[in-house]
């Protein structure tokens, strides 16, 4: 997938689970939203919000999975909630695009 399938299916599900960028749109518009995100906006001014990672991973923590291992050592998810965690994966990663479009369909 290109960054740009990458950006545009991340944007399209936090929109569907009511994610908004401030400013940029409101509800129902979310087609021409996408495309507009997309092509007008630098990523980093949305990849790294809250709220958008709260939409693509959720808010709930995962009671059955104790600890996560990542790729820079063991994470305790009692202390981290997925969005928590994916986001600050994302922020360390060498390529955060490519990390969210391997992480997209997690939550």
């Amino acid at each position: 997938m290109t960054n740009t399938e990458i950006l545009t299916k991340a944007i399209q599900k936090a929109v569907e689970s009511g994610w908004m960028l401030q400013g940029v749109y409101s509800a129902g518009s979310s087609k021409s939203a996408t495309k507009y995100i997309v092509d007008g906006f630098e990523p980093k001014l949305f990849i790294f919000d809250h709220d958008f990672a709260k939409a693509l991973w959720g808010d709930q923590r995962d009671i059955d999975s104790p600890m996560s291992v990542g790729p820079r050592g063991v994470v305790s998810i009692h202390n981290l909630r997925p969005w928590q965690y994916h986001l600050q994966q994302m922020v360390i990663a060498e390529d955060p695009i490519k990390y969210l479009g391997e992480h997209l369909n997690e939550q």
